[in-house]
């Protein structure tokens, strides 16, 4: 069933509000522990706030009905695990060219990795990283796309702009992350995620 009819007048229920709240908190923070404090910590809090927010996609659609918020969702689903998987495929590469070039000393420092150190072993990969690189950044656009339709889908059918802008700010985030810009535009993004959701449940019951 589609809600073409009713735009702007369904509610998103306080359960799925919530989860999808949640969802995005500790998303936001597993990003900021990994990135200032514990990597594999702040990855595994990350990873618990995705999944929320896959879970928080799903329910809403059948909770609507809506086979459009269905399908993106799956969509969003599919191209994050196909783009993990490269990218487990991506490091195991670089671990390789790392134990036979005898340059993990570049890349571990104190049991951290060393971004500056591993920026430098990808550089001497060469064609290998570039290939990579490529792969990873086309499946990153199907990510940011299948994000930005479903929740243009959810702003259009909740009232709620901000999922709109969420989505919006999140696509153009991974266009522009060669320029680095991208980076800001998407913290920029998390913002307004938990606006979107924290709006969304104040309006239910």
């Amino acid at each position: 069933m589609e809600y073409s009819q009713t735009v702007g007048t369904r509610e998103i229920s306080r359960a799925v509000a919530t989860l999808g709240l949640l969802g995005i908190i500790l998303s936001l923070a597993g990003y900021l522990i990994e990135l200032f404090i514990l990597q594999y910590v702040g990855s595994f809090i990350g990873t618990i706030g995705t999944l929320l927010l896959i879970v928080s996609y799903f329910k809403l659609g059948f909770e609507w009905d809506d086979t459009e918020i269905k399908k993106y969702a799956g969509l969003f689903v599919f191209f994050i695990a196909i783009t993990g998987l490269v990218m487990i495929i991506s490091i195991v590469v670089i671990a390789l060219f790392i134990k036979n070039s005898d340059a993990i000393h570049l890349v571990i420092n104190n049991g951290q990795v060393s971004w500056q150190g591993l920026w430098t072993v990808v550089k001497n990969m060469g064609f290998k990283a570039i290939v990579l690189g490529l792969v990873t950044y086309v499946l990153l656009i199907f990510v940011g796309f299948s994000f930005y339709k479903l929740y243009d889908r959810i702003g259009k059918i909740s009232g709620i702009k901000e999922f709109t802008t969420t989505g919006k700010l999140y696509l153009f985030g991974i266009l522009s992350l060669p320029i680095l810009v991208g980076i800001a535009l998407l913290l920029v993004s998390y913002a307004y995620h938990i606006i979107a959701w924290a709006k969304a449940r104040t309006r239910t019951k």
